[in-house]
């Protein structure tokens, strides 16, 4: 049901300035710049996971953890072959996604977000690898 780990979520109040202190500190060049859903992101890569470095722009429930809990860490997204079988999986346990439907990340992806009363106080995204 799940593959590995995609990548780790850090929200952050400057996606650049954070992307050019983990470039000096990791000796890693940060992704490009893109804009999704009210965010600005930049993927880092280190070794096969990736770090997604998110700054929010105009997304509340961001917003609200930027002002309740500060930078930091915000997710640990989790790969699945398939989000619709993981997902029914997850139901026979009595864990629903927050959403009712899938979502799209920033590559087109499928995604959908675990809440963390679920998982032990820890918000998991699913990414479907295949999209």
């Amino acid at each position: 049901m799940i593959d590995g780990i995609d990548h780790i979520g850090i929200v952050t109040e400057d996606v650049d300035a954070l992307a050019l202190q983990f470039a000096s500190l990791f000796e890693r060049g940060g992704g490009p710049r893109m804009e999704h859903a009210g965010l600005v992101i930049r993927f880092i890569e280190l070794g096969p996971v990736r770090v997604e470095l998110i700054e929010p722009v105009h997304h509340p429930s961001i917003e609200r953890f930027l002002e309740r809990d500060g930078p930091g860490l915000h997710h640990l997204a989790l790969q699945c072959e398939d989000l619709d079988a993981a997902v029914g999986v997850l139901a026979t346990m009595g864990v629903e996604p927050l959403a009712d439907t899938p979502d799209r990340g920033v590559h087109g992806e499928r995604i959908c977000f675990l809440p963390p009363a679920a998982t032990g106080g820890t918000l998991i995204e699913l990414v479907e690898q295949d999209g």
